[in-house]
């Protein structure tokens, strides 16, 4: 009984070294006690002169995060709406955000997508990795009038949305964006705060 008893102790004693050094996280982070994780990311395309709803769209919803999220699904995307008396150029990009609590998002269009936009800065080869100089953000509330994105942008169109959780520093810093908070992490990355 006695040995048995020393093997457990050795056993919890190791756990919490184990633990201990598991807590450190990354010592070349800019920020070691923050966690990061990856935002919602929805990518959207208009083509071949579609207007309103994308053609085609992506969404990406993270496995893990801090607080409580939107999913990607309570956001809704249209380029070029005609519904709307309160838009009347149709040439607009608005989103409407259907969940209970307002989201912050960063957007830019895909590179190489063609089609530009002055109202929409273009994103990196890997839009998760695009510098903040390079993303707009706008708060988008839970009414039912659509917020404007862009005045004006191309019929053929492709943009990338994000957003964090609640528990990401909203609205500042950054949205909870990383933007080199935390080193290793993408620049879209959510911070916890």
């Amino acid at each position: 009984m006695t040995s048995h008893r020393h093997c457990s102790l050795a056993v919890v004693a190791a756990s919490l070294v184990l633990s201990s050094c598991s807590a450190v996280g990354d010592l070349t982070s800019t920020t070691p006690d923050k966690r990061t994780y990856k935002a919602v990311w929805v990518n959207a395309s208009w083509s071949g002169g579609r207007t309103g709803t994308p053609l085609s769209s992506k969404a990406v919803d993270p496995v893990t995060f801090f607080g409580s999220l939107c999913p990607a699904r309570v956001l809704l995307l249209e380029n070029h709406p005609s519904q709307y008396a309160f838009y009347p150029f149709g040439t607009e990009f608005v989103a409407r955000n259907t969940c209970t609590v307002a989201i912050y998002v960063a957007y830019c269009r895909t590179a190489g997508s063609g089609g530009g936009s002055a109202d929409v800065p273009t994103c990196a080869v890997d839009p998760r990795e695009t510098s903040i100089s390079n993303v707009k953000f706008l708060r988008i509330g839970t009414t039912s009038t659509p917020a404007l994105l862009a005045l004006t942008t191309p019929v053929n169109f492709d943009v990338n949305v994000f957003w964090c959780s609640d528990n990401a520093g909203q609205p500042a810093p950054n949205f909870g964006f990383n933007f080199g908070s935390v080193k290793g992490a993408s620049q879209l990355d959510c911070v916890e705060q």
